[in-house]
């Protein structure tokens, strides 16, 4: 192939996933305003938005409103005209989605791992993606791609899982393992910058250029999204907020480092807590709906905080205190709009929003701090799923690197 041939078809795919994202922030949008928010010429606009309605893409659905002259005609992303896959690994689950070009979610699985081998976490996904495949078998949308969000520390640009720490092994090539296995795209992410990009597509981070997502589960992690990119770092580390120190005489953590604070607001630090309160002879409806003080689960503190236990209340409060610390530490430095809380925690967030967020507001220099807002995420337990199709969108929609 020629240069002037390689350039002009590299222009031309350009032009359409500008166009496809355009449409895909705006919604219902004319061909003038693709146009004119574009900068490109209206009849490069014209003929991509005709391929792209031949090839079942996108779709006229009225018209908009004239002051005069002819009415233009509106064009929108059909929704279902391509599915795909997202797979969150969580420390002991599988959570399959498969969703369509706007992040509704079309099927769903739960799988639990039965154990943290790599055969075992890789036999999980790919039963998950199976099942998946199999139903949307039934339908005509074809599966262009899967993304994988995984806990730990992820190589994205090469698809590797560097490390899972509930795992304990390291360097699985899982994107080429699963290219093989499945004959399509994968992309592979850490689960809480997943969590990120799901919220930044779909969810509570929409029309945000500047935020956090802090993902909270038997690890503590957080995704960056910064001036309108994922920010990874040099070496994917960025985010692992988990592993910074709280306190200097605090817990031992699994990092060998004393008072992280995944050691204090983790959901293994809140139970580990609970059970030590309770041995030490504190009176909790904790106790009554766990049995044992060995066997409390984080639903038991959860529910029994719902119930107005002054334990459980103190406990999740405790943990925001802790969270609140280190998120006025992130608020300084990155300056966010927005920090959004999700994971295992997700349930109680009534009980540890108003402490971490007196925290932050005290703890935090006053600038930073006046405007920011803390929420919950919006899109759930999927918000990693989601944001792992967002993976395989992303080659769909942006702009080539």
């Amino acid at each position: 192939m020629g240069r002037i041939k390689a350039d002009l078809l590299y222009m031309k795919e350009l032009n359409r996933r500008l166009i496809l994202d355009t449409i895909r922030q705006h919604g219902e949008i004319s061909r003038a305003e693709i146009a004119k928010t574009t900068k490109l010429n209206p009849s490069t606009v014209t003929r991509i938005i005709a391929d792209l309605i031949e090839e079942g893409f996108v779709r006229e659905t009225g018209y908009a409103d004239s002051h005069g002259g002819r009415k233009p005609i509106l064009v929108d992303l059909v929704p279902d005209a391509a599915f795909i896959i997202g797979i969150n690994v969580e420390t002991n689950l599988v959570i399959g989605i498969v969703s369509n070009l706007v992040g509704d979610i079309i099927y769903n699985i739960h799988l639990p791992l039965p154990s943290h081998s790599k055969e075992d976490v890789l036999g999980a996904i790919i039963r998950a993606v199976d099942w998946l495949l199999d139903q949307a078998a039934g339908s005509d949308q074809e599966i262009i791609g899967i993304g994988v969000a995984m806990h730990g520390l992820v190589d994205s640009a090469k698809g590797i899982a560097l490390f899972p720490p509930a795992f304990g092994w390291k360097d699985l090539p899982l994107g080429e393992l699963l290219e093989k296995r499945f004959n399509m795209p994968v992309r592979l992410e850490n689960n809480a910058r997943a969590m990120a990009l799901g919220e930044w597509w779909f969810g509570a981070g929409r029309n945000s250029t500047n935020f956090i997502a802090l993902k909270v589960g038997y690890g503590i992690g957080s995704g960056i999204i910064l001036n309108g990119q994922i920010f990874r770092g040099v070496d994917f580390t960025a985010g692992e907020i988990g592993h910074t120190t709280v306190t200097i005489d605090g817990p031992l953590c699994d990092c060998g480092n004393y008072g992280c604070l995944e050691a204090l607001a983790s959901v293994n630090a809140l139970v580990r807590n609970a059970a030590r309160a309770l041995k030490s002879g504190q009176d909790s409806k904790i106790l009554e709906l766990a049995g044992a003080a060995d066997a409390v689960q984080p639903q038991h503190i959860f529910t029994a905080a719902a119930q107005n236990d002054p334990l459980a209340i103190r406990l999740l409060q405790e943990t925001g205190r802790y969270l609140g610390i280190a998120l006025a530490s992130l608020t300084n430095v990155l300056n966010p709009t927005k920090i959004l809380i999700g994971g295992d925690l997700a349930p109680a967030l009534d009980f540890i929003l108003p402490t971490l967020t007196e925290t932050v507001q005290t703890r935090a220099m006053e600038i930073p701090a006046q405007r920011l807002e803390i929420r919950g995420v919006e899109l759930g337990e999927y918000s990693p799923a989601i944001g792992a199709v967002t993976l395989i969108l992303e080659d769909m929609f942006k702009p080539i690197s």
